[in-house]
């Protein structure tokens, strides 16, 4: 694959007078914590996190979403949440019953309202204001879901490049008074608490109804389901001690309980909402009216055994501080979780045993939201496998590219964008290593202009890379490249070369 345009030279000296004047913040990503403050008018608060996992307000924030809300009664709808492919944010409002979108900036943490926000939900089985209102994307970030708990059904989105939200043919689908809602990682179900409920997804987007274990299993509040997309825990809504529902998925979307299920352990109060560790391996529960976290150990059969330790209490002196939604950072490091009466986030570290110790400075004051009950971190758990991107490695004369390993030059590298992948905008610069394993920390900058190296018409990433660093020796025959996206997925290039003399 040749570059188009101008010598080389010239755009070596371009790139690397870019990488001195345009220093390695610009490309830093940052961590972001995000709270529906269900207020009227309604807006988002944002926050960004530190290495020590301190909260600092995003400037600008908080962010208006243009509608109305007022608050909820089901403390496990998941009213906020990002969608992993596009950087959208959405936020539920209760009483205009309607979604917000946001676009993030992956490097501030600041949002920006799509266009057309916010968006109405479609009118079903029942009615009102003041609804609970639960969203979730796809994980390819076509479809957005949005559950009404008075409407009793669920809207199904789809979601322009731009954000822009459109119901469906065939939308809204009857779901009985629905709570939080997941869908599971291979987007093949959605999960519908409440009356547990079962839909498989068409790649239109169209739900179909699979099964419901009625009320015989309690009331779930809250589900999330492991990356694998075959196990599936959720966390009663009861006054009781602490009870949480395991199920293997089926093939078919069948739920069959896992071994020891429910599971009482006999700690904490009104347990609603669950949350899985970016690893699987622990489950934290929530527990509204005894101020704490839950930590389960997850063993590879589903089931669940007490981290030592729980139940983990919060640093408040509110008597009314429920403990109520919940996310994790990326790399599984912190546990935020949002309490009410006051809206604060009491961020904890997460040890390597999955014991939970509160920050310093925590809890966090969320502002001025009203009844904080859910938040959602940025960039999110990802359970995406390594997604290939096409590379091209120097303008070769001909194929494969000629590389001299023996010299303390660059090697430029362009990450090559297609019509559903825009390397420019979604490529994290400051993650990529190149070389002979792929590991090689070997960057030295990359344009922060996109060009487009193959002439499709679509700009690439263009790169440089340390010679000396990438580990390439004689008779290397293909240098890999990875890196992640901004939303942190995993990407992976490779092009064969021919190694010369110096």
């Amino acid at each position: 694959m040749k570059y188009s345009g101008k010598s080389l030279l010239y755009k070596c000296v371009l790139l690397m007078l870019a990488a001195a004047l345009l220093p390695h913040k610009l490309y830093a990503q940052g961590n972001f914590v995000y709270t529906n403050d269900n207020q009227v008018p309604n807006t988002v608060t944002a926050f960004s996190v530190g290495t020590d996992g301190s909260l600092t307000p995003v400037p600008g924030s908080p962010f208006v979403t243009g509608g109305d809300s007022a608050g909820g009664g089901l403390f496990g709808a998941n009213s906020i949440g990002v969608a992993i492919v596009g950087q959208f944010l959405f936020a539920a409002n209760t009483a205009s019953r309607d979604v917000s979108v946001f676009t993030i900036d992956a490097n501030s943490g600041a949002l920006t309202l799509v266009p057309g926000s916010p968006f109405a939900l479609q009118p079903g089985f029942g009615g009102g204001a003041n609804d609970d209102i639960s969203v979730a994307a796809t994980p390819d970030g076509h479809f957005l879901m949005a559950s009404s708990n008075l409407a009793n059904n669920v809207t199904i989105f789809s979601i322009d490049a731009n954000g822009a939200l459109a119901p469906i043919p065939g939308s809204p689908v009857f779901a009985p008074f629905p709570d939080g809602i997941k869908i599971s990682p291979d987007g093949k179900f959605l999960a519908v608490a409440g009356i547990l409920q079962m839909f498989s997804i068409a790649p239109n987007g169209l739900l179909t109804f699979l099964n419901s274990l009625g009320s015989d299993q309690g009331f779930p509040a809250a589900i999330d389901i492991d990356c694998s997309s075959s196990l599936l825990y959720d966390g009663r809504a009861t006054d009781s001690s602490t009870i949480v529902d395991g199920y293997h998925i089926g093939s078919d979307g069948t739920l069959t309980p896992v071994t020891g299920s429910p599971f009482m352990p006999g700690v904490g109060l009104n347990s609603n909402v669950v949350v899985l560790s970016p690893d699987d391996k622990t489950l934290f529960v929530s527990n509204q009216f005894s101020f704490s976290v839950t930590a389960f150990h997850v063993a590879q059969d589903g089931s669940l055994s007490l981290v030592s330790g729980s139940p983990f209490f919060l640093r408040t002196s509110e008597l009314s501080a429920f403990a109520v939604g919940m996310a994790t950072s990326q790399d599984g490091k912190f546990l935020y979780v949002a309490t009410d009466f006051p809206p604060m986030i009491s961020v904890l570290q997460v040890g390597s045993d999955g014991s939970l110790s509160e920050v310093a400075g925590s809890p966090f004051s969320a502002g001025n939201s009203s009844i904080l009950l859910s938040l959602t971190s940025f960039p999110p758990k990802s359970c995406s496998l390594t997604t290939p991107v096409d590379i091209a490695i120097k303008p070769p004369a001909q194929a494969p590219v000629a590389l001299n390993t023996g010299t303390h030059g660059k090697i430029p590298v362009a990450i090559l964008s297609t019509s559903t992948f825009d390397a420019v905008a979604q490529v994290n610069p400051a993650s990529l290593t190149f070389g002979h394993s792929g590991n090689e920390a070997s960057l030295a900058g990359c344009s922060p202009v996109g060009e487009d190296v193959n002439n499709d018409g679509l700009a690439d990433l263009v790169c440089q890379f340390n010679t000396e660093q990438t580990g390439l020796v004689s008779g290397d025959g293909t240098p890999i490249l990875k890196g992640k996206t901004v939303t942190g997925k995993a990407i992976q290039g490779s092009e064969a070369i021919r190694t010369v003399p110096q």
